[in-house]
């Protein structure tokens, strides 16, 4: 489904704009990254998505021009914080969402194993989250975003809080993950680096008020394996963002339409 953001304004309270967006449709299937400094938006922007938060302004709609403004039910958020129920082993917690939704339990157990097995936690479904690493516990939480087969899959700064090693193999994964699902995904991350490997498209905000200042297509061979990092095209685009990031209102006009 596309997400279509049409003259949308926030701010909290009396407070002043923290978000100021007049158009952008973010494709169906696509991965796009949202990278700035802190405070420019990049969280509020998911959580309008989310009807986390609505805009003071405008209208984000799910699926596109005369699709209604409410988002779909298979919707699916990965915070930064993995947010597991630490009484619950890891099936217990993948199956949440489905329990939630009613999903008789054999259906929702065969998911919540299917689920563990593609983020590579077959062996320790039985596990609580006191056991697992700062890894495994971000790939539960993934598995249970998943496990209710989103259209639209949101992520915020989800592997920031991770070792380098940790965060370069499940960006690896999220990225196989992607190529055979084809969510309709937006990752706000920090690391331009991130950001380029998993991404079709890149959106570079302004500081407050955050607005769209830079809107790359990453023009990269799928599928995504850890040796793109050491290509020159790699490199060369990881210097144009990260250019943008510290002068986005120096950002010259590099024609890209990835839409």
């Amino acid at each position: 489904m596309a997400i279509v953001f049409k003259d949308v304004c926030k701010s909290y309270g009396s407070g002043p704009v923290v978000l100021r967006i007049p158009h952008l449709e973010l494709s169906e299937g696509a991965l796009t990254a949202v990278v700035g400094p802190s405070g420019c938006g990049k969280s509020t922007l998911l959580r309008l998505v989310a009807s986390l938060s609505r805009p003071t302004r405008g209208e984000v709609r799910i699926g596109g021009n005369g699709a209604r403004a409410e988002p779909p039910g298979r919707m699916g958020i990965v915070f930064q914080d993995a947010t597991l129920l630490p009484w619950l082993d890891v099936r217990r917690n993948i199956e949440l969402p489905l329990r939630l939704r009613g999903i008789a339990a054999p259906e929702r157990r065969e998911a919540a194993r299917e689920q563990a097995r593609r983020v590579g936690l077959g062996g320790v479904i039985d596990r609580h989250p006191a056991q697992l690493s700062g890894g495994m516990k971000m790939r539960v939480s993934l598995a249970r975003a998943l496990a209710a087969d989103p259209a639209i899959l949101l992520l915020d700064e989800p592997f920031g809080a991770l070792d380098a090693l940790t965060r370069d193999r499940l960006n690896e994964e999220l990225s196989a993950l992607q190529e055979r699902g084809r969510w309709t995904a937006v990752f706000v991350t920090h690391s331009v680096t991130e950001a380029v490997f998993l991404a079709d498209r890149i959106l570079v905000f302004s500081p407050g008020p955050g607005e769209v200042a830079g809107d790359i297509a990453v023009d990269l061979p799928r599928p995504r394996r850890a040796d793109l990092r050491e290509t020159d095209a790699f490199h060369r685009l990881v210097t144009r963002v990260s250019g943008m990031v510290r002068n986005p209102h120096n950002t010259p006009d590099w024609g890209d339409d990835p839409r």
